[in-house]
């Protein structure tokens, strides 16, 4: 996954350290402490730098990042159908969350262990929303929102 991280004032490093740092972009007004980098996930970057970085931002290629607006605009039908169909609505919510997930990279949930931390967390919530046919409405309801959240989530792991 590629980071865009704004480092605080001055807290850049140096040319001689960076220079060793495979998957680094910093950008040529270098003082100003932006650079793009590349790591498994946010806390591996943040256990690598200095306390300087002030913001991280996950960079998604464009097609990653189309996948997810699509699904955004997938579950917003999927909500109006809820009314009348709760269990149809949160079936195709599943399958249109389990569909972006796979398209970013994600492995099958059920090989949740073998996903990077912040990635197997997802997959495991994902499955949790499996509230299968018998589930209430309120639950249903809930496990809506959780694949609402977790769609943001995927997309920043």
């Amino acid at each position: 996954m590629h980071y865009l991280v704004r480092f605080g004032s001055g807290q850049l490093p140096g040319a001689g350290e960076l220079a060793n740092e495979e998957g680094l972009y910093v950008s040529p007004d270098g003082e100003r402490g932006w650079a793009i980098l590349e790591r498994e996930d946010e806390d591996s970057l943040r256990s690598t730098l200095d306390a300087g970085v002030e913001e991280v931002q996950p960079v998604l290629p464009a097609w990653e990042y189309a996948v997810v607006e699509e699904a955004r605009r997938e579950l917003e039908g999927h909500k109006a159908g809820f009314v009348d169909d709760p269990g149809g609505a949160l079936t195709e919510a599943r399958k249109t969350v389990g569909r972006a997930l796979e398209a970013r990279g994600y492995p099958a949930p059920e090989r949740s262990d073998a996903a990077p931390r912040e990635r197997g967390e997802v997959l495991r919530e994902y499955q949790g929303t499996d509230v299968g046919g018998s589930g209430s409405v309120e639950e249903m309801r809930e496990a809506f929102g959780r694949l609402s959240d977790l769609l943001e989530r995927s997309a920043r792991a």
